[in-house]
């Protein structure tokens, strides 16, 4: 691997232990959403946020984009910066694929199924290995290899995790600081906090919360775009944020954060490798 090449894999390993470990200390300052939310006399009900939610979500069970990526942190060192191109394939609810590259040499490769997770290190002198499952706690040395958010979190911080459309509905509230309509549901790991935009009722922003009740990691989602689908009118194409900031901890890039900006989305796959890049045989 190349300098520039192993300094970029090892600023996604920065951040994402950045995340990890953001989870095990106590706040200085409790979370950035209202401690106690203004009632929501004309809020819309949960299920139909759910529905509206849950509907976008169906439409994108199948999807290519590319954009870039960039990462950010601070150290003793100072200040760093990292950008890349990347890659990314999706067959909802559990497959993902996230390649990123530089000057077309790929220095990150993390991916799941239905049943694990995997991280390609490439920071070490021999490319190796790690692999997890998503029905067991994350190891610490997963979350050195920059297993720190795994593939499943970032689902939940692109908004691309169903809303639970079962059992007791929790209540619709309104953030008057971001003018957007607040709730809390299970995520795929952790419990996460949901913001819709009150005129299109898209996400635009999710926060997942540690087990102490303090925020782990949070993605702001701007600038949503249309996904081109085949079969469907593109008047009914979904939508996907094409600008997610996603920050470890209180919104504070110094902690640690990372820009995606995806420019070309696609539902029609036939002619990705969909099979093999979720295939670790």
């Amino acid at each position: 691997m190349t300098g520039l090449a192993r300094k970029l894999a090892m600023s996604y390993a920065v951040v994402a232990l950045m995340a990890a470990q953001s989870g095990c200390k106590s706040a200085d300052k409790p979370p950035q959403a209202d401690a106690t939310p203004a009632p929501a006399p004309g809020a819309p009900s949960y299920q139909s946020l759910a529905q509206s939610h849950n509907d976008r979500v169906a439409k994108l069970q199948h999807m290519y984009a590319t954009g870039s990526i960039e990462f950010r942190w601070k150290d003793d060192k100072g200040s760093h910066f990292e950008n890349a191109h990347a890659e990314l394939w999706l067959s909802l609810p559990r497959r993902t694929a996230l390649r990123i590259d530089k000057v077309g040499e790929v220095v990150i490769w993390v991916g799941s199924d239905e049943e694990r997770y995997w991280f390609f290190d490439l920071l070490s002198k021999e490319t190796s290995l790690r692999v997890g499952r998503h029905d067991e706690p994350m190891r610490e040395i997963d979350a050195a290899a920059g297993l720190g958010l795994g593939p499943l979190a970032l689902l939940d911080l692109l908004a691309l995790t169903p809303l639970p459309d079962a059992g007791e509905s929790p209540p619709v509230t309104f953030d008057s600081a971001r003018k957007a309509w607040m709730i809390e549901v299970p995520g795929n790991r952790h419990l996460r906090r949901m913001w819709f935009d009150v005129s299109s009722l898209l996400p635009s922003r999710v926060e997942i919360i540690n087990d102490a009740g303090q925020v782990q990691v949070s993605s702001s989602l701007r600038e949503y775009q249309s996904v081109t689908q085949t079969g469907i009118s593109p008047l009914a194409f979904p939508k996907l944020a094409t600008l997610v900031d996603i920050f470890t901890a209180d919104d504070d890039s110094r902690n640690g954060s990372v820009k995606l900006a995806l420019d070309e989305m696609t539902g029609d796959v036939e002619d990705q490798p969909m099979d093999r890049v979720f295939d670790l045989a």
